[in-house]
C-alpha cells in the first residue's frame, strides 16, 4: 500500500472518529450542541459565541474550548470568545467591552495606561493567588499579557470576560435543573467557573488597586482617570454586570443546595470582598461609580441596593430616585433594599 494511501486511509479513520465522539457527545448532552442549548437557556453566552463567529467569520470557533462532553458546560468557551469579541469591536482609539443585554461600551484612550506589574508592591501577600502571577505580576511567565501592559484597560477586559462568563452560567442554571440535575453534573458546571467566581471580586479589586496605585505614584494619570467620565462609566458597568452574574450565581447554587460561602470559589470571592470594604475602596468608588451602579451581594442580612431596569421596575411599582439613569442608559434609575 502506498504512503498517500495510509495517509487517505488514516485521515478518513480520524474523520469517522471525530464524527463519532461529536455524535456521542451529542446523544450524551440530551441531542442538542452545546451552543443550542446556549441558544436555549442562555441569551448572553449565546449572543457573545454567534455574535461574534457570525461577525468575524469563524463558525465554531468555540468548540476547541468545550472540555466537557456529557453536558453543556460552556463557561471557557464563553469566557475565550469574550476576549476575542473584545478585541474584534475594539477600533481606532477604542477599547471595546461587554456590558450585558447585547451591548457593548468603547472607551476611549484617555491616558496612557503605566504596566500593572508596579503595583505588584501594593497587594499584601494574603491577596496572592496564582490570578495575581498570571494577570499581574508576570511570575507565572505570562508576562506581556494585556492586563499588564495594557495597564487599567488590560485589567477591565479581564474583569469582563469572567463577568461574562459568570452571567452566563448562572442563565444555565435551569438547563442543568431541568435537563442534567445530576450532583455530578452540577459539580462540573460549578467546578468550571471557581476561578471565575472570585475573578469577580478580584478584578474589581485589581481594578481599584491600579487606580491607587496611580494616585501613588502616577498621579497625572490618576487624575487622568478619575476625571474621565468614560472610565467611570465603564467601570461602572462592568461592576454591575459582574455583580448580577454572582447574584444570579449564588441564587442558583442555593436553590441546588451547594455551597456559596466557602466552596465553589466563594472564598477567595469573599476575602476580596471583605478588603474591598476598607475606606480606601470605598471612597474611591464614591468617585468613580455613576448612580446606575448595582452592588455586590452581601452576607450576614446586611441590606444591598438592586438596581432595577425600567421595566423591571414598571412591574414591582419601585419608585423612580430622579436624576439617574438605568444599566441600559435610559433616564429613570429604580432602587429597592434586597437581602442576598
Amino acid at each position: 500500500m502506498s504512503t498517500l494511501t495510509h495517509r487517505a486511509m488514516f485521515a478518513s479513520q480520524r474523520t469517522a472518529l471525530a464524527l463519532a465522539i461529536a455524535v456521542s457527545a451529542l446523544h450524551a448532552q440530551g441531542g442538542k450542541t452545546a451552543l443550542q442549548w446556549l441558544q436555549e437557556y442562555s441569551p448572553t453566552g449565546y449572543f457573545i459565541i454567534h455574535d461574534y463567529e457570525t461577525r468575524a467569520a469563524k463558525p465554531d470557533a468555540h468548540k476547541e474550548h468545550l472540555s466537557v462532553t456529557t453536558s453543556p458546560v460552556t463557561a471557557t468557551a464563553v469566557h475565550e470568545i469574550s476576549h476575542m469579541r473584545d478585541g474584534f469591536n475594539s477600533k481606532g482609539n477604542n477599547n471595546s467591552y461587554f456590558i450585558g443585554d447585547g451591548k457593548d461600551f468603547a472607551l476611549p484612550k484617555s491616558f496612557t495606561p503605566f504596566n500593572s506589574i508596579e503595583m505588584t508592591p501594593d497587594i499584601p501577600p494574603e491577596l496572592v493567588n496564582f490570578q495575581t502571577d498570571v494577570y499581574i505580576s508576570g511570575k507565572a511567565g505570562t508576562l506581556g499579557a494585556f492586563s499588564q501592559v495594557g495597564g487599567l484597560y488590560g485589567i477591565f477586559e479581564e474583569y469582563d470576560a469572567y463577568a461574562t462568563e459568570v452571567v452566563s452560567t448562572a442563565e444555565m442554571a435551569p438547563c442543568f435543573k431541568a435537563h442534567f440535575n445530576s450532583a455530578k453534573d452540577w459539580e462540573d458546571l460549578a467546578g468550571e467557573i471557581t476561578t471565575s467566581v472570585w475573578s469577580n471580586s478580584e478584578f474589581r479589586y485589581f481594578s481599584l488597586r491600579y487606580i491607587l496605585w496611580a494616585k501613588k505614584k502616577h498621579p497625572d494619570v490618576y487624575q487622568q482617570i478619575i476625571a474621565s467620565q468614560s472610565v467611570r462609566e465603564c467601570y461602572t458597568r462592568l461592576k454591575a454586570l459582574a455583580d448580577r452574574g454572582i447574584t444570579a450565581w449564588i441564587a442558583a447554587l442555593e436553590d441546588r443546595g451547594l455551597d456559596a460561602k466557602t466552596g465553589h470559589g466563594f472564598d477567595w470571592y469573599w476575602k476580596y470582598y471583605a478588603e474591598l470594604q476598607k475606606p480606601e475602596y470605598t471612597d474611591l468608588e464614591k468617585i468613580l461609580l455613576l448612580p446606575s451602579v448595582a452592588l455586590a451581594p452581601r452576607r450576614g442580612g446586611e441590606k444591598g441596593i438592586r438596581v432595577l431596569s425600567n421595566r423591571q421596575a414598571d412591574r414591582t411599582s419601585t419608585p423612580l430616585l430622579p436624576g439617574g439613569h438605568d444599566i441600559l442608559g435610559r433616564p429613570g434609575l429604580r432602587i429597592q433594599s434586597i437581602l442576598p
